[in-house]
């Protein structure tokens, strides 16, 4: 077996742990009874082991509903809200090279992906 022949049964037995691996972690989770809006961590003992359970709730605002809002909100409320910015990649590469953003923004190169498909 080639090496690319080796990395697509790698990458389809990686995808198949890892689908197996969430769904016995939804039952086991689902065994413990907690709420379905559960946040924080839980901790269990079950069959010998002791299960740290991590509930967490991903909060994302309206942006168009809290741009139409923000400025009446309460200070607490508008501390609340972290705005983050980012580089669009389009427009950021047809800077000129002499740019002052450019000269301010970090890049890293990425993990490259790879797609091995038959001919």
């Amino acid at each position: 077996m080639n090496l690319l022949e080796q990395h697509i049964e790698a990458k389809q037995k990686l995808s198949e742990a890892k689908n197996l691996e969430m769904k016995i972690r939804k039952q086991i989770i689902a065994g413990l009874g907690e709420a379905a809006d559960a946040e924080g961590t839980k901790t269990h003992t079950s069959l010998g082991y002791k299960l740290k359970a991590i509930f967490k709730l991903s909060r994302k605002p309206d942006v168009a509903a809290l741009d139409a809002v923000y400025d009446d909100l309460t200070d607490q409320e508008k501390n609340c809200v972290k705005w983050s910015p980012s580089i669009i990649d389009k427009s950021f590469k047809e800077l000129p090279k002499d740019s002052k953003l450019r000269e301010i923004v970090t890049v890293k190169p990425g993990t490259p992906s790879l797609a091995i498909t038959p001919e």
